[in-house]
């Protein structure tokens, strides 16, 4: 048993030398989870021993895996990936922290950038995307809780204060994409001027109170706010500024009375944490 094991050792050695032969700039890693990866020595570098994210997101070619479950297998530990009831595919992306729609192509190309593996033969591909999709549904993320709120890489429990680093454990779509200050708290002078010049001191409230509202991933007020005044007093750049602290990807507009006839139209709220209407 030892000598076959040293046999493979060696065997999986030569294939080794041959692979970088071929691709002379590149080397062979060994990662934690067992999984043998060519990485680019470039890449290595510059950021594969800086920080514990930078290792996490940098670029790896599984080549020790025995059978298409197996690539699968290791193929997920490198990219999350969560295909759910609803046929959607989804992929987790470490800059922004976050969940997002991909389709087929997208997840083919994963596979071609991560394995070298066919994914033109029809036969090939078919076998390959079902095995995805049936690992794919069994990573399914966790649901966040109501009281959660995710600020650029860090999920905050706003009633009890718990903090919580953002991991594809947790199937958030819709992060802040700022950090918080690191003791929770910053003035906001400019803010607060503007606020003061736009609707009075005493209203200033109001309006961090629509900024907090919007923060929250749920509906627990069944209200619309209504910005109603003449023009030049604030009403547009206080949308403007909305739409920048959420972030433009966590915004959407749509018209109130196609809202109202059109089954489809809602669908441009989800997962959104404002919507314009104009009236």
């Amino acid at each position: 048993m030892k000598d076959e094991k040293e046999k493979r050792k060696v065997a999986r050695k030569i294939a080794d030398d041959i692979t970088l032969r071929e691709r002379p700039n590149d080397t062979i890693v060994d990662l934690e989870d067992g999984t043998r990866a060519i990485i680019s020595k470039e890449r290595l570098e510059e950021c594969w021993f800086k920080t514990e994210e930078d290792k996490e997101g940098a670029k790896r070619i599984i080549i020790d895996y025995h059978n298409k479950r197996d690539l699968i297998k290791k193929l997920f530990i490198v990219q999350p990936l969560y295909y759910d009831e609803s046929k959607l595919w989804w992929a987790w992306r470490r800059k922004e922290f976050k969940w997002e729609i991909v389709d087929e192509t997208d997840i083919l190309n994963f596979v071609k950038e991560l394995s070298y593996y066919d994914t033109i033969k029809s036969k090939e591909r078919t076998e390959i995307l079902e095995a995805l999709k049936q690992e794919g549904r069994l990573k399914k993320p966790k649901d966040i809780k109501p009281t959660w709120i995710q600020f650029k890489d860090l999920i905050i429990d706003i009633l009890t204060g718990e903090k919580i680093k953002a991991s594809p454990d947790y199937f958030v779509t819709n992060p802040v994409p700022w950090s918080i200050h690191k003791e929770n708290f910053e003035g906001t002078p400019v803010m607060d001027r503007l606020f003061i010049d736009w609707v009075g001191e005493e209203h200033m409230k109001i309006l961090y109170e629509v900024i907090s509202y919007c923060l929250i991933p749920n509906y627990p007020i069944h209200r619309l706010f209504c910005i109603i005044g003449f023009g030049m007093n604030g009403k547009s750049c206080f949308l403007r500024l909305l739409k920048k602290f959420l972030g433009e990807d966590n915004v959407t507009a749509t018209e109130l009375d196609t809202l109202l006839t059109s089954r489809f139209e809602i669908t441009r709220l989800h997962k959104k944490h404002l919507s314009r209407f104009m009236i």
